[in-house]
């Protein structure tokens, strides 16, 4: 390999370290969106949950009031009911957030490291070419 193959293999080796760190940066940002979206629709169905349990909790109170059951262990059961589906959906929805958010983390450290193996795979392209034209020149 001549004087022109090693400034070749130099360059290229540079750009495509370059590449790898545009790459490994893009693949960052892509995980803070999606988990960003993903804290987007936890919030948003946390609030839906409370709306529509305030919703049944007002039309059990309303139809106990009605029938004159104010206070009955029916009316504080169904009450009880009601707080306990919501802790539980908001428990199953807590835990499928931070299952997507270990995924995601987990594939962040994969694509990371890739990205480090490609990087001193280029650095050892590098120095056997460099080696090469030492060989080639003379030198010892």
């Amino acid at each position: 390999m001549g004087l022109i193959g090693l400034v070749f293999s130099v360059v290229s080796t540079v750009a495509s370290i370059s590449s790898i760190r545009k790459a490994a940066r893009a693949q960052r940002e892509a995980r803070a969106i999606g988990t960003a979206g993903q804290d987007i629709r936890d919030r948003a169905s946390r609030r839906r949950l409370a709306r529509e349990e305030r919703i049944r909790r007002a039309r059990l109170l309303q139809g106990a009031t009605t029938a004159g059951a104010t206070g009955s262990s029916g009316l504080l059961g169904a009450q009880s009911a009601l707080a306990s589906n919501k802790g539980a959906s908001i428990a199953n929805q807590t835990s499928e957030s931070l299952t997507a958010k270990g995924i995601s983390a987990a594939n962040q450290r994969a694509a990371d490291a890739e990205s480090a193996a490609a990087k001193w795979q280029a650095a050892g392209q590098l120095a056997t070419s460099v080696g090469d034209y030492g060989s080639s020149a003379g030198w010892r």
